[in-house]
């Protein structure tokens, strides 16, 4: 066996990949923030309709700091889903046993997502009695999101809660979540360690557009509450026509029809679909001001990057989200009120050269760097008992 100096692993629930290069790329924003002080490992298992057997690609970042084993299986004709809850936990021993024969045993595992992730530490604290941390991002945790843990079968509940229950220390993106998931599982403490930004793309610059701009960066779904947006938007149009609206982000039939439903919303609308982060970076740089309406949320990445590029933000007052947003760097309104939206877009385009744009970016790339989370989980696994004890 080849012992080098110990390693972070990551056991992945969610993580960006072939089929899907947006899926948890938070999570590998966290990794890449890890990997500045760490060697990390992460593995991340995913079924794919584009594999006939089982693919493992392994992916070299941060001058080798950081390793990712991305590992595809395919789906069964009949009795798909048991075979890929076996399947998913097959590949997972396949592939520890390789990093485990070049590179020992980690001398901490990090959870990145508990479900199913976790149910990997749970392993290895049982065969090898390595410990494990949990970072979550899961908006399940909140009665508000319709797929939330109370409306999952009674054993992946269960699971959850043992996940939680053995982990040496939590890490929530927010207090909100962190207090959350003390009165679901009574865990006795966490520590807040929030989303990472790439500060290299997202910063403060000159806006060089004749409209003030207001930009909504989602996935356009329930959870973002776009057709809510749009309608303030659109009795917002009715009072002023100095801005527009950039809607980034894939753009299904039924956004096309809202549009359509809102007229004078439609005139000041437009959208890019899905683009690359840089190129969402680009769409930030030229913003004047971040619009959210979500109905839950733990803290968005977007809000973050928002901050760090000095943009403003509107947003509801949703999980974590009043954590990192006040009258100093935007507004937040009720969920579901969209005359307060419109209201509180009115008020920040009447006020856009009273915010202090590069004091608050700043202090947000300060926060939200991958040089500063990455420190933070850094002191964090420090005070974490036997954490050097293996090597």
């Amino acid at each position: 066996m080849k012992n080098e100096p110990g390693y972070i692993l990551m056991p992945a629930g969610w993580y960006p990949h072939n089929d899907d290069p947006f899926n948890g790329d938070f999570v590998q924003r966290h990794a890449m923030s890890i990997a500045r002080y760490h060697k990390v490992i992460v593995v991340f298992a995913v079924k794919s309709p584009a594999v006939k057997k089982i693919t493992i690609s392994v992916n070299h970042k941060c001058e080798g700091q950081l390793i990712e084993y991305i590992c595809y299986y395919p789906a069964k004709k009949i009795f798909d889903r048991f075979f890929s809850s076996i399947t998913y936990h097959t590949v997972f021993r396949k592939v520890f046993k390789q990093i485990h024969r070049q590179y020992g045993l980690p001398k901490l595992v990090h959870v990145n997502i508990a479900w199913k992730a976790g149910l990997w530490a749970l392993y290895l604290k049982r065969k090898f009695g390595c410990n494990y941390v949990i970072t979550e991002n899961w908006t399940g945790y909140y009665d508000e999101d319709p797929g939330n843990i109370h409306t999952k079968p009674w054993w992946v509940q269960y699971f959850i809660k043992k996940i939680f229950k053995q982990a040496l220390l939590f890490l929530p993106v927010t207090r909100d979540l962190g207090e959350r998931c003390k009165q679901l599982f009574g865990i006795t403490q966490y520590e807040v360690v929030e989303n990472a930004v790439d500060t290299r793309l997202f910063f403060c610059s000159a806006r060089k557009h004749d409209k003030k701009r207001l930009v909504h960066v989602s996935a356009m779904n329930y959870q973002k509450h776009t057709d809510g947006l749009i309608r303030a938007i659109d009795q917002l149009a009715t009072q002023r026509s100095d801005f527009e609206l950039i809607l980034v982000g894939p753009f299904s039939e039924e956004m096309k029809d809202c549009l359509a439903d809102h007229p004078y919303a439609a005139r000041v609308t437009k959208t890019t679909g899905n683009i690359p982060y840089d190129a969402v970076a680009g769409y930030m740089h030229n913003a004047d001001l971040l619009v959210m309406f979500s109905r839950y949320e733990n803290l968005p990445c977007v809000i973050l990057e928002a901050l760090c590029c000095g943009v403003p933000v509107v947003t509801t007052d949703v999980g974590g989200i009043r954590e990192v947003i006040n009258d100093t760097n935007g507004k937040l309104v009720a969920s579901g009120d969209t005359d307060a939206l419109a209201e509180a877009v009115n008020h920040a385009l009447n006020h856009l050269p009273a915010y202090p744009h590069e004091a608050f970016s700043e202090t947000a790339k300060a926060a939200y760097s991958y040089e500063a989370i990455g420190k933070k989980y850094a002191a964090v696994y420090e005070k974490l008992p036997g954490i050097n004890d293996v090597q």
